[in-house]
């Protein structure tokens, strides 16, 4: 029975001592809470951006004259060409202009325009082809890259004004729109190999003289004496031969008419 009383005292101090051990824990005022802080800002000054100048867009038209204005080596040749014309042709420099450049590789130093007789390194050479008008004459111009050699090619015959003649005054020159049968920009040298291209028309057709006229002409570099117009069992001279290819027409028919530089030489070419 004590011991009974003995378990149940100290039962009984155990709790007290247990209860007393236990800590309730108190619940934070909502004033303890600590509120987020506002970050301090520094305030920065804004740079001012100057705004980048716009960049004018060229239109198609200012692009094409843009790509159509000739460089430097290109004028440089202009200016040589036409000075060279005019020493060449006795035109006034002032009435010549340069209607077209274009930079070439000629195959050899004959500038594409290689003259009877000679000879002519093989190896590729830059430069020019240009074209000078003079009212309506057109010279086409071949150069090297520098302009140091400049060649008309072919050299065509400037129209020479009516009662004046060329070849340094030989009357038998033809002067410009003498004949009805001939355009009147043949003069010189060429209208009189075109007179006699007409009398060998008129010798070998029968046609009458007065029904031929010349429609074109043009200056040719004949690759041989044959003049463009070769024969099956002739043997012609391998020599380059400037000349003429005059188109006649009378009564209907066509005659191609292929002439040497004089007119020595003529063949109808059928």
């Amino acid at each position: 029975m004590q011991n009974r009383s003995r378990w149940g005292v100290l039962l009984l101090v155990l709790a007290f001592l247990l209860i007393a051990c236990t800590v309730t824990p108190t619940p934070a005022s909502p004033n303890d809470v600590s509120a987020p802080q506002p970050t301090e800002t520094t305030e920065t000054e804004e740079e001012e951006v100057e705004p980048l100048a716009a960049t004018p867009i060229p239109s198609p038209e200012e692009e094409t004259e843009m790509e159509e204005q000739p460089g430097p080596g290109e004028i440089a040749i202009t200016e040589l060409v036409l000075e060279h014309v005019a020493a060449e042709t006795g035109l006034d420099r002032e009435t010549l202009t340069v209607s077209e450049v274009e930079a070439v590789e000629w195959p050899n130093a004959g500038l594409g325009c290689p003259q009877p007789e000679q000879m002519y390194i093989e190896v590729i050479t830059p430069g020019y082809l240009l074209q000078v008008k003079s009212g309506e004459e057109v010279f086409k111009v071949h150069t090297n890259k520098d302009g140091s050699v400049i060649v008309i090619c072919p050299k065509l015959e400037a129209v020479v004004p009516e009662g004046e003649t060329t070849n340094g005054g030989d009357s038998t020159a033809v002067p410009a729109g003498s004949d009805p049968l001939l355009p009147p920009a043949l003069s010189g040298e060429a209208a009189e190999v075109a007179a006699r291209a007409i009398e060998k028309v008129t010798g070998e057709s029968g046609l009458a003289r007065t029904s031929l006229t010349v429609t074109s002409y043009s200056q040719e570099m004949w690759s041989d004496s044959g003049l463009g117009c070769r024969k099956a069992g002739q043997m012609y001279m391998q020599v380059i031969t400037p000349g003429y290819k005059f188109v006649i027409q009378g009564e209907g028919e066509t005659f191609n008419v292929h002439t040497d530089r004089t007119g020595n030489s003529i063949i109808i070419c059928r």
